[in-house]
């Protein structure tokens, strides 16, 4: 965490987050390591090969263990828009592993500068179309002078960008040993991963349960709004913070800042409740809205809560949209 709870104000945890950035933020889970590994067939060809460093995203993961979770809204929460019911459960067969923060603008950067946006192979068929057409080379706010910061998540990244990245970091992952930093609390294990795992935008079903837990919770800490655990309208910031400044904010199972601070994608297309993984809505190549989740720094409480979803165009970006990634299983329907 950035601070411990009650030490400092909203406002002052986000100044100290700022110098941090400048500065070089430490904290595990929010830059990049130097790392050995086998080169990528685009490496090689550009001639940069295999013998020196590279640099890798040093994501901190959270592990989400297999099992069933309430997903929407029950008919007595009156801030529930009707797309969030009806209230119902969902079973996550499986484990799968999520960054414990947003995508950091420090952890995107490897992807632009070792030519993410030039390898059509990690993008969608549309994506493609869409990077070639817009000739984009990095996202909309790259070098503004705070929303840029190395600490901050992302901003202006498209659907397409975002899964471009996963795609990328998923190569990047296994030419590094394929292991992962798991966050326990006080300590971090790592993990090998098993070859039938992938790096992937979450379903919103596995981003929902990642942030409020089993219990069907409006916020990731509870059922009641509290001040100061979220950067949404009410902290009055007024912009994208450093992740982890509100540490009373986390959720169930350790993930931070699932409300507020920016709207995440998720690889879900916007489709009507029951939710069900097989019936094509988590086709990366189909056409249509995708859900984002979370709010933002510019949106209230009744955006922030865990259960609400928004669905925006996939080449939609702005100065309040980034992401978080999963280690999980492949879906029906992806290419990747």
């Amino acid at each position: 965490m950035l601070v411990g709870d009650g030490h400092l104000t909203p406002r002052e945890r986000v100044e100290a987050g700022d110098v941090l950035g400048r500065l070089g933020d430490p904290r595990p889970g929010v830059g990049t390591l130097l790392v050995r590994g086998s080169p990528s067939p685009a490496r090689r060809e550009r001639g940069t090969g295999g013998e020196g460093p590279a640099s890798l995203p040093d994501i901190l993961w959270v592990e989400i263990p297999p099992g069933p979770f309430r997903m929407g809204s029950s008919d007595d929460d009156k801030m529930a828009w009707g797309d969030e019911k009806p209230q119902h459960l969902v079973d996550i067969p499986y484990t799968y592993w999520i960054s414990r923060y947003p995508i950091t603008n420090a952890q995107y950067r490897p992807f632009v500068e070792s030519g993410g946006y030039d390898e059509s192979r990690y993008w969608t068929k549309e994506g493609w179309a869409w990077r070639t057409r817009e000739q984009r080379s990095r996202p909309y706010f790259w070098d503004h002078p705070r929303w840029g910061l190395s600490n901050r998540p992302v901003v202006g990244v498209t659907w397409y960008e975002a899964v471009a990245y996963c795609n990328w970091l998923g190569e990047r992952l296994w030419e590094a040993g394929g292991q992962l930093s798991v966050w326990h609390g006080n300590q971090t294990e790592i993990l090998r991963l098993p070859e039938a795992l992938v790096v992937r935008l979450p379903t919103e079903a596995e981003w929902e349960k990642a942030a409020r837990g089993t219990d069907g919770r409006r916020w990731p800490w509870g059922n009641q709004w509290a001040a100061g655990r979220a950067n949404t309208a009410e902290a009055g910031i007024g912009e994208t913070c450093a992740v982890g400044c509100f540490p009373a904010g986390t959720s169930p199972y350790g993930v931070c800042d699932a409300a507020g601070n920016v709207w995440e994608w998720t690889g879900s297309l916007s489709w009507p409740y029951p939710y069900r993984a097989d019936d094509g809505r988590e086709d990366l190549e189909a056409k249509g809205p995708r859900v984002v989740r979370s709010g933002s720094w510019d949106d209230n409480q009744r955006y922030a809560r865990c259960a609400y979803r928004d669905g925006d165009i996939p080449d939609d970006f702005g100065n309040a949209m980034g992401f978080r990634v999963v280690v999980s299983l492949a879906l029906q329907g992806s290419d990747f």
